[in-house]
Protein backbone atom coordinates (compact mmCIF):
# COMPACT_ATOMS: atom_id res chain seq x y z
CA UNK A 1 0.00 0.00 0.00
CA UNK A 2 2.85 2.40 0.66
CA UNK A 3 4.53 1.84 -2.71
CA UNK A 4 3.95 4.21 -5.63
CA UNK A 5 4.68 3.58 -9.27
CA UNK A 6 6.24 6.00 -11.75
CA UNK A 7 2.82 6.68 -13.26
CA UNK A 8 1.53 8.01 -9.95
CA UNK A 9 4.25 10.69 -9.78
CA UNK A 10 2.56 14.12 -10.24
CA UNK A 11 5.78 15.81 -11.41
CA UNK A 12 5.63 14.60 -15.06
CA UNK A 13 2.37 16.33 -16.04
CA UNK A 14 3.74 19.55 -14.54
CA UNK A 15 7.04 19.23 -16.44
CA UNK A 16 5.22 18.52 -19.72
CA UNK A 17 2.91 21.49 -19.11
CA UNK A 18 5.86 23.83 -18.48
CA UNK A 19 7.79 22.59 -21.54
CA UNK A 20 4.76 23.02 -23.83
CA UNK A 21 4.13 26.51 -22.47
CA UNK A 22 7.77 27.51 -23.04
CA UNK A 23 7.57 26.16 -26.59
CA UNK A 24 4.37 28.10 -27.25
CA UNK A 25 5.79 31.34 -25.82
CA UNK A 26 8.99 31.00 -27.85
CA UNK A 27 7.02 30.44 -31.08
CA UNK A 28 4.86 33.43 -30.24
CA UNK A 29 7.96 35.54 -29.63
CA UNK A 30 9.47 34.50 -32.99
CA UNK A 31 6.25 35.42 -34.77
CA UNK A 32 6.00 38.79 -33.08
CA UNK A 33 9.65 39.54 -33.84
CA UNK A 34 9.14 38.71 -37.50
CA UNK A 35 6.08 40.94 -37.81
CA UNK A 36 7.67 43.85 -35.97
CA UNK A 37 10.68 43.75 -38.28
CA UNK A 38 8.33 44.32 -41.21
CA UNK A 39 9.59 41.26 -43.05
CA UNK A 40 6.24 39.47 -43.16
CA UNK A 41 4.34 42.50 -44.42
CA UNK A 42 6.89 43.25 -47.15
CA UNK A 43 7.10 39.58 -48.16
CA UNK A 44 3.35 39.37 -48.64
CA UNK A 45 2.98 42.75 -50.34
CA UNK A 46 5.82 42.25 -52.83
CA UNK A 47 4.90 38.64 -53.63
CA UNK A 48 1.34 39.65 -54.45
CA UNK A 49 2.41 42.75 -56.37
CA UNK A 50 4.90 40.83 -58.51
CA UNK A 51 2.43 38.00 -59.18
CA UNK A 52 -0.20 40.51 -60.33
CA UNK A 53 2.34 42.26 -62.55
CA UNK A 54 3.31 38.92 -64.12
CA UNK A 55 -0.35 38.11 -64.76
CA UNK A 56 -0.86 41.43 -66.53
CA UNK A 57 2.38 41.23 -68.55
CA UNK A 58 2.81 40.01 -72.12
CA UNK A 59 5.69 37.98 -73.56
CA UNK A 60 8.70 40.14 -74.36
CA UNK A 61 8.00 42.67 -71.62
CA UNK A 62 10.38 43.51 -68.79
CA UNK A 63 9.02 44.36 -65.34
CA UNK A 64 11.18 46.75 -63.31
CA UNK A 65 10.83 46.83 -59.53
CA UNK A 66 12.24 49.22 -56.97
CA UNK A 67 13.47 46.66 -54.44
CA UNK A 68 15.18 49.15 -52.10
CA UNK A 69 12.95 48.77 -49.02
CA UNK A 70 12.71 44.95 -49.18
CA UNK A 71 16.50 44.74 -49.50
CA UNK A 72 16.90 46.97 -46.43
CA UNK A 73 14.57 44.68 -44.48
CA UNK A 74 16.49 41.66 -45.77
CA UNK A 75 19.83 43.18 -44.70
CA UNK A 76 18.47 44.00 -41.24
CA UNK A 77 17.36 40.36 -40.86
CA UNK A 78 20.76 39.06 -42.05
CA UNK A 79 19.34 37.01 -44.90
CA UNK A 80 21.02 36.50 -48.25
CA UNK A 81 19.83 38.84 -50.98
CA UNK A 82 20.17 36.11 -53.59
CA UNK A 83 17.12 34.30 -52.28
CA UNK A 84 14.99 37.39 -51.70
CA UNK A 85 12.99 36.79 -54.91
CA UNK A 86 12.42 33.41 -56.54
CA UNK A 87 9.93 32.65 -59.30
CA UNK A 88 9.26 28.97 -59.95
CA UNK A 89 6.42 26.55 -60.57
CA UNK A 90 3.89 29.33 -61.04
CA UNK A 91 4.73 31.01 -57.74
CA UNK A 92 6.46 34.19 -56.69
CA UNK A 93 8.37 33.62 -53.44
CA UNK A 94 9.71 36.63 -51.55
CA UNK A 95 11.95 35.86 -48.56
CA UNK A 96 13.14 38.75 -46.41
CA UNK A 97 13.56 36.96 -43.09
CA UNK A 98 14.81 33.67 -41.81
CA UNK A 99 11.63 31.76 -42.63
CA UNK A 100 10.37 30.23 -45.85
CA UNK A 101 9.05 33.57 -47.03
CA UNK A 102 5.70 34.30 -48.64
CA UNK A 103 4.56 32.55 -51.81
CA UNK A 104 1.81 33.75 -54.11
CA UNK A 105 0.66 31.98 -57.26
CA UNK A 106 0.17 33.64 -60.63
CA UNK A 107 -2.12 32.37 -63.38
CA UNK A 108 -0.12 32.90 -66.55
CA UNK A 109 1.76 29.92 -67.91
CA UNK A 110 5.15 31.65 -68.02
CA UNK A 111 8.37 29.86 -67.22
CA UNK A 112 11.21 31.62 -65.40
CA UNK A 113 14.86 30.87 -64.74
CA UNK A 114 17.43 32.60 -62.54
CA UNK A 115 18.68 34.56 -65.57
CA UNK A 116 15.24 36.15 -66.00
CA UNK A 117 15.65 38.09 -62.74
CA UNK A 118 18.23 40.83 -63.26
CA UNK A 119 19.48 42.43 -60.05
CA UNK A 120 20.96 45.86 -60.66
CA UNK A 121 21.35 47.48 -57.26
CA UNK A 122 17.96 48.48 -55.89
CA UNK A 123 16.20 48.07 -59.25
CA UNK A 124 15.40 44.49 -60.17
CA UNK A 125 14.02 43.48 -63.56
CA UNK A 126 12.01 40.42 -64.52
CA UNK A 127 12.00 39.32 -68.17
CA UNK A 128 8.77 37.80 -69.40
CA UNK A 129 9.41 35.04 -71.94
CA UNK A 130 6.99 33.21 -74.16
CA UNK A 131 4.45 30.83 -72.70
CA UNK A 132 5.65 27.27 -71.98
Amino acid sequence: MGETSENDNPIWPTVIFIVLNLLFISLLFVGITKFTSGAAAYEEAYAKKIALLIDSARPGMTIELNFKKPLEVCRSNHCGEGGALVIRDGEVIVTLGSSKGYAFKFFKDYEFSDEDIIKNGDVWSIKIKDVK
